[in-house]
């Protein structure tokens, strides 16, 4: 009984060291972390579900990240990139066919009244300066699917959708012509039917938005002279 009690002692004494001196188990790796580690760091990593991402039309990186004006700025490889790019962070790709991609969750996203106000300030500041911006997302858990594009400083198009939600500015680019995506706000929605027949968009037609407008990031493993590094940091939103 004594020796019971003096080895929890011992172990609870041990567990309070190693929390004091910094020893405490690490984390454990999630499965995408072990896979990405295993990665040529320097080779393009595709993406495109369950994230966010913009797509601004320049292949000037220096001058994007000046109007980003990132907090914590740093050069970063592809896996980093895409890690710390779950975290808060954005990652900016290099400069691919004509464009640039901003891949993250510290992307404003236009899913509230709020959101979709600093989106739309992100997008038209950048296609002010740049001519023309985008900016894609889905999410699983929502059930959410969105893509914005701004030319010149104005909102040309946005179609979002979540939690039953939509929002919708501007007429469907040729791309969109094919599909009757749902709108929530149609007196027909109030019919069931009318859920039935039309397109509840998900990330594979966010992805071909994508595709026709600028790139779909997950052909990105099969582009050719990409970059080996990109940048991070955190962008500050208004």
């Amino acid at each position: 009984m004594y020796k019971l009690v003096f080895r929890i002692i011992l172990l609870s004494i041990s567990e309070w060291m190693s929390k004091l001196f910094g020893q405490s188990s690490p984390r454990p790796k999630s499965i995408l972390e072990q896979e990405l580690e295993k990665r040529d760091p320097t080779k393009p990593i595709k993406f495109g579900h369950k994230c966010i991402w913009a797509a601004v039309k320049t292949e000037d990186t220096n001058s994007l990240l000046k109007a980003l004006r990132l907090e914590k700025q740093r050069k970063a490889n592809w896996v980093e990139g895409k890690l710390q790019a779950r975290n808060g962070e954005i990652f900016v790709l290099p400069p691919i066919e004509g464009w640039i991609l901003i891949l993250g969750w510290g992307l404003p996203e236009p899913g509230y009244m709020e959101g979709r106000e600093r989106a739309q300030r992100f997008l038209n500041g950048l296609s002010q300066k740049f001519g023309e911006a985008q900016m894609f997302g889905n999410f699983r858990g929502s059930g959410s699917a969105f893509w914005m594009k701004s030319v010149d400083g104005n909102t040309e198009r946005l179609y979002y959708i979540g939690d039953g939600n939509s929002f919708i500015e501007g007429e469907p680019t040729s791309v969109e012509m094919k599909w009757d995506l749902i709108d929530t706000n149609s007196k027909d929605a109030e019919q069931e039917e009318y859920w039935e027949k039309m397109l509840y968009p998900d990330a594979e037609h966010v992805l071909e938005v994508a595709k026709a407008w600028s790139l779909n990031p997950m052909e990105l493993e099969e582009k050719e002279n990409v970059g080996e590094y990109g940048y991070l940091g955190r962008l500050k939103l208004k």
